[in-house]
């Protein structure tokens, strides 16, 4: 499944990026590409093509982007397409703490009525309903949280359970000078 992933990206001492990663850009790069050259090559212009490869470029001039900058003591976080794109700059005074949450989220792909629900004994027997159940996928949020109350998700990565946490929480908030709160 495509997944989206942030990078961190420690660019000094006294700046952080978070943002996505460059590979995240190269598939829509490649399908607006590809039908270009199709277009060129065959002579033609269908209007359907052309409109996927400009919905392939703007999915891959996509831009979200946290920068924390300890010299001017701002967090900024830029969301959006090339230019036309939100920009909200925080100061660090104002933001209260980073909440870490780590939960689980089911690919359970059944007839089940809560897609939490594990087989049952009986259930798992059945080799059908078994190939049905995926193994739970962890999941780790970075949220800002302002002293007004407001939040802002600053990362949100899947994982395997035994693959990589968010330890990216700690590190931002010691850098922030804030708190870190970690839920479940």
């Amino acid at each position: 499944m495509f997944e989206i992933r942030p990078q961190f990206y420690r660019k000094s001492e006294n700046l952080i990026v978070i943002r996505l990663s460059r590979w995240f850009r190269a598939p829509f790069a490649a399908v607006a590409a590809l039908l270009l050259w199709g277009m060129i090559g065959s002579g033609s212009d269908p209007l359907a093509l052309i409109l996927v490869a400009a919905i392939s470029v703007a999915a891959g001039l996509y831009n979200d982007r946290w920068i924390l900058d300890r010299d001017r003591r701002v967090a900024e976080y830029h969301l959006g397409v090339l230019f036309l794109f939100r920009r909200k700059v925080m100061p660090f005074d104002a933001i209260d703490h980073l909440e870490h949450r780590e939960f689980t989220r089911s690919r359970l792909r059944s007839h089940r009525a809560h897609r939490f629900e594990r087989p049952s004994a009986d259930e798992s027997s059945n080799a059908d309903e078994a190939q049905r159940w995926k193994a739970q996928r962890a999941v780790s949020r970075i949220s800002v949280v302002m002293q007004d109350g407001r939040r802002y998700g600053m990362e949100l990565v899947s994982y395997e359970p035994e693959g990589m946490p968010g330890t990216t929480a700690a590190e931002v908030a010691e850098f922030m000078g804030v708190d870190l709160v970690r839920l479940s």
